[in-house]
């Protein structure tokens, strides 16, 4: 809990931004990917010797977000792997760098490949340990991944959100934005992505209540209409 970061942050922090010339930075975004994955192993290496760092880390948000979508799948790994690493390195204060370089992990979790997913996940929890949930869900960052139609972002983001939504005390404001694109989870192609939607379901109502989801409706057609709103009666069962 808080009392936990509180003896965390008297820890003495290396300031590492002097560390993150611009010469790193051009490496970790060069055509090559060796070279890409030598400034990749440097910016490790910095951390690593650190231990415990200040916030501030210059232009490197900027160059690791490049690499999460990098077309070589072993530098992306090894980019959440640094982005773990950040994570407990900077502790509560990575939560500044969510909206710029933790929104962009949450991305990842659209990735065809099954353990690059897994890596994105393990790294989205590392950070989300570190700042609690309020980060991620203000704005329409998250409502915006949710609406990407992509049945592998949906189906891990919904399982996610499914975890970590019992956790939180109080309703974050913005989470209304999932909903429209939660109820077309529901109706998804895609029978996993419906099933973690339902999952989810109950978990959105114990932060918004049954009123408030049910006038959510009121935007889609008259069948799914029908349709979702059977699934809220369901879910009121289910509701913790």
């Amino acid at each position: 809990g808080s009392h936990m970061n509180d003896v965390v942050d008297l820890l003495p922090r290396t300031e590492i931004s002097d560390k993150i010339t611009s010469e790193l930075v051009s490496k970790i975004g060069d055509k090559n990917w060796k070279i890409r994955k030598e400034g990749l192993d440097e910016v490790a290496g910095i951390i690593n010797d650190a231990k415990f760092i200040q916030p501030n880390i210059g232009e490197l948000p900027t160059a690791l977000k490049g690499r999460l979508n990098d077309s070589n799948k072993i530098l992306v790994q090894q980019t959440l792997n640094i982005l773990q690493q950040l994570a407990v390195a900077m502790g509560p204060n990575i939560k500044q760098h969510v909206k710029n370089l933790g929104i962009p992990i949450i991305t990842v979790l659209g990735d065809s490949k099954n353990n690059v997913r897994a890596a994105a996940l393990a790294t989205v929890n590392a950070w989300a340990e570190q700042t609690g949930m309020k980060e991620w869900l203000e704005g329409e960052d998250l409502s915006e991944e949710l609406k990407k139609e992509n049945p592998f972002l949906r189906q891990e983001l919904l399982g996610w959100l499914a975890e970590k939504l019992p956790t939180l005390r109080s309703t974050p404001t913005d989470l209304i934005l999932c909903v429209p694109h939660l109820y077309s989870c529901l109706e998804d192609r895609n029978g996993d992505v419906r099933k973690k939607a339902q999952d989810a379901l109950p978990f959105f109502m114990m932060h918004l209540g049954y009123e408030k989801m049910a006038k959510a409706t009121g935007k889609l057609k008259p069948t799914s209409k029908d349709q979702v709103l059977a699934m809220l009666e369901k879910a009121k069962v289910n509701m913790p």
